[in-house]
């Protein structure tokens, strides 16, 4: 139970989800996690992502509130050319599926932590002619429903804001690379194995034994 993937599924909201929603899958993780995790893979009913990317964002203006509140947004926005490329293919049908759509909720929460943190760090502009800069520490998590989805996402690491302001222009930037992990679950998948399993337990164990591909985040 070392392997990282099953660190993943032991995460405690997921783990919840899971032994509250799906008792035999449940089971099945405790007896053969690896294989477990790799056959939810394969079926489509687990879609695990890492993005490991240099964000970085700047907004300026010439209105110090204005200003504020757009760079908010801009956060959004950078954050929504990331989600365009979170897609994978179903391991079976091979049919590409794109989750932006199921990615609104995650988005609007990380833009608005960064943004925070970076309210926190800084709460006033420097003065005239100076600037100031600093780090800061992101450590977000979250999980919701999208149907047929249900999605667990984090964001962890540092990022660098900073603050200029001349006579008349202001300007916020941040840039950083913190780790963003998202697995998303296919509930619909979650259920039919579910109902399988609790059928004919062994003859689960038997299928996911035949699983042979190990998976771990350096495989994503």
């Amino acid at each position: 139970m070392a392997d990282n993937a099953l660190i993943v599924s032991q995460e405690p909201s997921i783990s919840l989800l899971i032994s509250e929603s799906y008792p035999s899958i449940s089971d099945l993780l405790k007896q053969n996690g690896q294989e477990t995790m790799a056959f939810l893979k394969s079926t489509g009913a687990f879609y695990p992502f890492r993005l490991r990317k240099e964000i970085e964002v700047e907004e300026k203006g010439d209105n110090n509130f204005k200003t504020w509140e757009e760079y908010r947004n801009a956060i959004e926005m950078y954050l929504e050319t990331i989600c365009n490329e979170v897609k994978a293919k179903h391991p079976k049908s091979g049919i590409e599926i794109s989750f932006k759509e199921h990615l609104r909720i995650a988005r609007k929460d990380l833009a608005t932590e960064i943004h925070d943190q970076h309210y926190k760090k800084f709460p006033f502009w420097p003065s005239i002619g100076q600037k100031q800069k600093s780090k800061v520490e992101l450590d977000v998590k979250d999980n919701y429903e999208s149907h047929p989805y249900r999605l667990f996402w984090s964001c962890i690491g540092w990022i660098n804001v900073k603050d200029c302001r001349s006579k008349d222009k202001y300007y916020a930037h941040f840039d950083g690379r913190p780790d963003i992990k998202l697995l998303v679950f296919d509930l619909i998948k979650l259920n039919t194995i579910e109902t399988l399993a609790k059928a004919d337990f062994k003859l689960a164990l038997e299928k996911i034994g035949g699983v042979k591909q190990a998976l771990t985040w350096e495989d994503i």
